[in-house]
């Protein structure tokens, strides 16, 4: 949950916020299933380096956000 228990608890029965969630770990199993392939996968950090600094973007990205790309295998 990456600290952000309480967050999931005040918003889940609310909002429905949370919608979908896996471990970083488990993506690539996750993918395999639907015939994806896993091209990049980057968390908090390297997304404010390699995408949001470069264009000037000034924002904070939480730890829970992750970004894959993906390709669909045939």
């Amino acid at each position: 949950m990456y600290g952000l228990d309480l967050l999931y608890k005040k918003t889940r029965d609310k909002t429905q916020m949370w919608k979908f969630g896996l471990e970083p770990r488990t993506i690539d199993a996750f993918l395999n299933n639907y015939s994806w392939k896993k091209l990049e996968h980057v968390g908090s950090t390297e997304y404010q380096d390699l995408y949001l600094k470069p264009i000037g973007r000034i924002m904070l990205v939480m730890e829970i956000e992750r970004m894959i790309f993906a390709e669909k295998v045939r």
